[in-house]
């Protein structure tokens, strides 16, 4: 009776022991989640992305138009559409409080058909570009301004090299302006492109710094660019986390501003028109 007892009582203590032991074991995995995953995963994608875009191209199609009695619209369409193979990732780093991942990716080239289905030739060149995902709602705004400031070294590219179709019209009445309007649109196929440095501001805007040798555009219709500049040239792109045509100029000598602030010294009254026998015309006095 005694053997008995002592077995269904280390029967139950084993029992016990392995509940636990399960408890622990399955309690990490169910606060884990997937979220770090799946922005490892998207960076990844967005590194792939960007090795497409460097190696076979891209179409850049964009529009400006801007008005001097109302905001104006810059639009930039982009399209890819290719099969890659031989992409290698490497360890992914990964931010838990911003839940911020970044992955580097890389090939090595050979023979490849670009975007225009002309056949390129790398020479066993290796390209690298940088991805970056996220899943969290406050961090997403920075990876768009990202992608937005990559999206506009594009275009600038593309007018730079291509060139763009400039439209313009403007009327007065009575000596006033009463509509300005200026239209710019261009179209090209870039490849090539390389990436030299990225980041953001203090205010939160993005920029990305890209290279181009002018060898590898073309236009849409696979026809090569006369271009008489430098063989390579670099543009900076920049990128907005919102939509705000109200911009400020913000305080002068603010460190990470892409642009000079400037107090133009506009005068804040009505001007006053006064003779001037000298020329018989009026000058007008502040």
């Amino acid at each position: 009776m005694l053997s008995v007892r002592k077995s269904a009582w280390t029967q139950s203590v084993c029992i016990a022991a392995a509940a636990m032991t399960l408890a622990v074991v399955a309690a990490p995995a169910a606060a884990q989640g997937n979220k770090e995953l799946m922005s490892i995963r998207m960076a990844q994608a967005m590194a792939t992305r960007g090795i497409t875009e460097s190696i076979v191209g891209l179409k850049v199609r964009s529009q400006e138009v801007f008005f001097s009695d109302r905001s104006g619209e810059t639009s930039v369409d982009t399209k890819i559409q290719a099969a890659v193979k031989g992409v290698k990732h490497g360890r992914p780093k990964y931010d838990a409080a911003r839940d911020i991942a970044i992955s580097e990716a890389t090939i090595t080239l050979g023979d490849v058909r670009n975007v225009i289905g002309k056949p390129v030739s790398y020479n066993n060149v290796t390209v690298r570009r940088i991805g970056l995902g996220t899943n969290t709602e406050s961090s997403r705004p920075f990876l768009q301004a990202l992608r937005a400031a990559e999206i506009d070294a594009y275009d600038q590219l593309a007018r730079t090299i291509v060139g763009q179709q400039v439209d313009s019209r403007s009327r007065t009445e009575n000596l006033v302006l009463v509509s300005d309007e200026v239209r710019t649109s261009v179209m090209a196929a870039i490849w090539g492109a390389e990436v030299k440095d990225y980041g953001w501001t203090e205010d939160g805007n993005a920029f990305v710094k890209m290279t181009l040798d002018v060898r590898y555009a073309k236009d849409v219709f696979g026809n090569r660019i006369k271009y008489t500049g430098p063989n390579v040239i670099e543009v900076t792109g920049q990128g907005a986390q919102r939509d705000d045509t109200r911009a400020s100029m913000g305080q002068p000598g603010q460190p990470g501003r892409l642009y000079d602030p400037v107090d133009l010294k506009l005068p804040t009254g009505a001007p006053v028109a006064v003779e001037a026998p000298q020329t018989g015309g009026s000058v007008v006095r502040q």
